[in-house]
């Protein structure tokens, strides 16, 4: 019985963290950082900058740690195409 209203408890939790997260994301990020977003913008990356932002350029340049034998050659292999996909643009 206690298990079963911490899982019950612990998901309404999660589900009502989730639902509010659609409210308070917008006004945390547009309202109260948006002058700390503004004002920090000459640091941030020139990629993320540009209408719209150049994702294919913050993606890693270097394949070199996925060998066939990696433990992570499947995401090695999605990372490969994806650098091969989108890089060679801003090369």
């Amino acid at each position: 019985m206690i298990a079963k209203l911490i899982v019950v408890g612990g998901l309404a939790f999660y589900a009502m963290t989730w639902i509010l997260s659609f409210v308070t994301g917008p006004v945390v990020h547009n309202g109260l950082l948006l002058e700390s977003y503004q004002a920090t913008a000459a640091f941030w990356r020139p990629a993320l900058m540009q209408q719209p932002p150049d994702m294919a350029a913050l993606l890693p340049r270097s394949t070199e740690k996925c060998g066939p034998r990696s433990p992570a050659a499947a995401g090695c292999a999605v990372l490969a195409w994806a650098v091969d996909r989108w890089a060679p643009a801003h090369q």
